[in-house]
């Protein structure tokens, strides 16, 4: 994403709430005020985007231990949805995107894939996470996947990548999964 201008962080966050939009319209069925509130947390330094003809149709990030996809700000989060609903939101997320990951240096984490819905199935998401794991410099690949995303689970599981450990989460009433299933690839 060093490529694109930060002016592009609404298309990203278009694709991101496009790709998780059944989970974050827990908050709010408002689209655009989800866009507006991501489009700010977005860390172009570690994004990726599959750019189809002048239209970003897929993102994923290459994060690492020191280096996160989105950094939440809870203020962000009150202006876009209100005190409350915003508070409840942030407190949710901020677990899954703002804790620094326990990996070691050689270890990239990837987060935030995502396609708009009008090329899924066309083997775009695929294609960013083989570029991620040929052309990073990276020993280990590591993502989650939720319990009740059953067509990631079966590309990563394409893609090589294996189950190494699941965990329970909290806030699962708010955030529609009960576990997150993490699973690794490592590199020749």
């Amino acid at each position: 994403m060093n490529d694109f201008s930060t002016s592009r962080r609404n298309e990203i966050a278009r694709v991101f709430v496009d790709a998780y939009y059944k989970d974050l319209s827990r908050i709010t069925k408002d689209r655009i005020k989800l866009i507006n509130c991501f489009q700010k947390v977005i860390n172009k330094d570690v994004f990726y985007v599959a750019d189809l003809a002048g239209e970003i149709g897929g993102i994923a990030a290459c994060s690492n231990n020191h280096n996160r996809g989105l950094i939440l700000n809870k203020d962000d989060f009150k202006k876009e949805f209100g005190f409350l609903k915003g508070m409840m939101a942030y407190s949710a997320l901020k677990e899954d995107f703002n804790r620094q990951l326990p990996y070691s240096q050689n270890t990239c984490y990837i987060e935030c894939v995502g396609t708009l819905s009008q090329y899924r199935g066309m083997g775009i998401a695929t294609k960013l996470i083989e570029f991620i794991t040929s052309e990073t410099p990276y020993d280990r690949y590591v993502l989650e996947v939720s319990d009740t995303n059953k067509n990631a689970y079966r590309l990563y599981q394409k893609l090589g990548f294996k189950v190494f450990d699941k965990k329970k989460v909290r806030w699962a009433r708010i955030k529609g999964f009960n576990e997150t299933i993490f699973m690794e690839w490592v590199g020749c």
